[in-house]
């Protein structure tokens, strides 16, 4: 890149390597990786004032080696679960206060969690007593180091207590921001007690 200006564009960035192809190219073979391979986690970079990938796990989660060719990747099948244990059963704060949640995430899916363009985060549903939901969306913990599948990792979750004091429950679930919930996918949530006392 340094010796030869403008011989070689970076494509692809993983594992301590950095993948390039020739300059000039009949087409851009990163638009055509992210035609075909959409499924594949990613994170657009600036590499060598380039834009570039860079791939956070091994591609062995999303494609079966075995079977694959040169020619023709096979993709796997692809199961996406995990475990939620929270260390308590009630948590109990102030109004308006953050407090933190130790959540032990398992997991049991066939792929990595990590960040990428569509990262993927611990978050939770706040609802009442009764179950309906107050706020969906909220302060996400995303994994900036890959959580390997069967692996488990102990995430403190950051929880905005409500102003109004009362009893709450608190859906921890995960989420591949800005495509799904694991619980629209049938992974199971867990359910923490959230008591706000008066000040």
């Amino acid at each position: 890149m340094l010796e030869n200006p403008g011989k070689l564009r970076p494509l692809a960035v993983g594992y301590n390597k950095v993948l390039f192809q020739r300059e000039p190219v009949p087409f851009d073979l990163s638009v055509a990786h992210a035609d075909q391979f959409s499924f594949v986690p990613r994170t657009q970079i600036d590499h060598f004032r380039h834009p570039s990938f860079l791939f956070g796990a091994a591609l062995e989660y999303w494609f079966d080696l075995n079977l694959s060719t040169p020619q023709v990747l096979l993709r796997k099948p692809e199961t996406i679960r995990a475990r939620l244990l929270a260390d308590l059963k009630t948590l109990r704060a102030r109004p308006g206060d953050t407090v933190v949640l130790p959540v032990l995430v398992r997991n049991e899916s066939t792929i990595p969690f990590q960040w990428s363009d569509s990262p993927i985060g611990l978050s939770y549903h706040l609802k009442k007593a009764d179950g309906q939901v107050l706020v969906h969306d909220n302060a996400r913990h995303f994994f900036s180091q890959p959580l390997l599948p069967e692996r488990e990792r102990l995430v403190e979750l950051s929880i905005a207590s409500p102003s109004t004091p009362g009893s709450y429950q608190l859906e921890l679930d995960l989420v591949c921001e800005g495509v799904f919930w694991f619980k629209d996918r049938g992974s199971p949530t867990t359910s923490v007690t959230l008591e706000v006392e008066r000040a």
